[in-house]
């Protein structure tokens, strides 16, 4: 879940954890990024806060109105899905996304994963505000989805998000 409440992002971060005895209890390392529109939005400096740590950047816009209410949830529509494999073992694994934004003032509100077998579904909405301005110039995102992939089977997977798809390899090479 993602949000703008003035100056400040404020990002929810939450994992599902089966109820396996036989997982492996190690950390594994992960990264995710989130794209943050700031279009029209008031000027900065700016705060992210993600499950509690905050950190502040500061990039200034043009002046906005202040937008209250958000509308609706939408799928963003996604252009393009990819995978990024890291170095080392177990080897961390990103799915890439990228695609236009449905509207200036729209954020990513939810990232939702499934898998059944060796489909892996993810659903990715984005809130938009109501009264934002209509126009829409075509601002490019891009993010990565964290995927923890041991003690997944062997074979080959399909991962779709919203409707776009791309393939990878169990073991990794």
């Amino acid at each position: 879940m993602c949000y703008r409440d003035g100056t400040t992002f404020f990002i929810r971060l939450v994992a599902y954890v089966p109820a396996q005895t036989d997982c492996n209890p190690d950390m594994l390392p992960m990264r995710v990024e989130v794209p943050l529109n700031i279009a029209y939005a008031p000027e900065g400096p700016y705060e992210v806060n993600v499950n509690g740590i905050t950190a502040g950047f500061d990039h200034r816009t043009m002046p906005a109105a202040l937008i209250e209410q958000i509308a609706e949830l939408n799928l963003i529509t996604i252009e393009n899905v990819d995978m990024q494999v890291g170095v080392g073992s177990p080897r961390p694994v990103e799915i890439i996304t990228s695609g236009t934004w449905p509207d200036l003032c729209a954020q990513i509100a939810s990232v939702e994963s499934k898998m059944d077998g060796f489909d892996i579904d993810i659903t990715v909405l984005a809130s938009t505000i109501e009264n934002c301005r209509p126009d829409n110039l075509g601002l490019p995102f891009r993010f990565a989805i964290p995927r923890n992939t041991v003690e997944m089977e062997e074979g080959t997977y399909t991962i779709t998000v919203n409707g776009a798809s791309t393939m990878f390899e169990i073991p990794i090479k």
